[in-house]
C-alpha cells in the first residue's frame, strides 16, 4: 500500500494513535474497528492501515506507547526519593509523585485498565518488565527501612498501585463523593485530598512500627 499524499507522517500517526489510545481505553479492542480510529482521527481507513497495516498492528501500538508513557514513573520516583532526607519524608514524597504522575498520565492508565478488564491481566510484558522489577525493587527498600520481609510488603504495594490507577481514571464527581466533599468543590482540591489519602495509606501500611 502506497503512502497517502501531502500528509506529514509522523503527525498523522500520532493522531492516529491518540484516537486509538481513547477508543481502546474507552471500548476495549473487540467494540472498536479500524473505521471507527478512522472517524475519531479524521483520516481514511486506508491511512489508518498504511500506519498499521491491521488493529492488532494499532492495538500493539497503542501499548507500546502506553510502555514508554508509564516508563517516565521510575525517573519521578527516584526525583522525589532523592530530595527528601528520611524514610517517612522519602515515602510520602514518592506516594504523591506517584499520584501527580498518574494524574498526568490517565489516559496510558486507562489503556492499562482496560486490558485488566477485558483479560483478568496487565499484560505479559507490563508485569514482567514494570510490574514485578517494582514490587521487587520497592519491596527490598522498604524490606532495609523497616526491617519487615518483602514478602509481607507485596501485596501492600500492589494494593497501592490498583489504588492509585483507579482514583487516577475516575471522574472529579467520583472522587469529590469517595473523599466526602461537595462535587462543586474545586479539582485541585479535590486531587489534594485524595493525593493526602494516598500518602498516608503509604504511611500506615509501611510503618517501621507495622507489623
Amino acid at each position: 500500500m502506497s503512502r497517502p499524499a501531502n500528509v506529514d507522517s509522523a503527525v498523522t500517526r500520532r493522531r492516529i494513535l491518540e484516537a486509538a489510545s481513547g477508543l481502546f481505553s474507552a471500548h476495549g479492542s473487540g467494540h472498536t474497528s479500524i473505521r471507527d480510529v478512522a472517524k475519531r482521527s479524521k483520516v481514511s481507513v486506508a491511512t489508518v492501515h498504511f500506519h498499521f497495516k491491521s488493529k492488532d498492528g494499532l492495538w500493539d501500538a497503542c501499548i507500546e506507547a502506553m510502555n514508554t508513557e508509564l516508563g517516565g514513573l521510575a525517573g519521578a520516583i527516584e526525583s522525589a526519593l532523592t530530595a527528601k532526607e528520611g524514610f517517612e519524608a522519602q515515602l510520602e514524597a514518592a506516594m504523591r509523585a506517584i499520584w501527580r504522575f498518574a494524574l498526568g498520565h490517565q489516559l496510558a492508565i486507562r489503556l492499562l485498565l482496560r486490558n485488566v478488564l477485558e483479560t483478568g491481566e496487565i499484560g505479559t510484558r507490563q508485569r514482567e518488565e514494570r510490574l514485578i522489577p517494582f514490587l521487587d525493587a520497592a519491596g527490598a527498600l522498604l524490606e532495609a527501612q523497616t526491617g519487615r520481609p518483602a514478602a509481607k510488603l507485596r501485596l501492600g504495594l500492589q494494593s497501592l498501585v490498583f489504588l492509585v490507577g483507579l482514583y487516577a481514571i475516575c471522574s472529579l464527581r467520583e472522587l469529590a463523593a469517595a473523599a466526602g466533599v461537595p462535587a462543586t468543590t474545586k479539582p485541585d482540591k479535590i486531587h489534594a485530598r485524595i493525593e493526602d489519602h494516598l500518602a498516608d495509606t503509604a504511611a500506615r501500611l509501611f510503618s517501621r512500627k507495622a507489623r
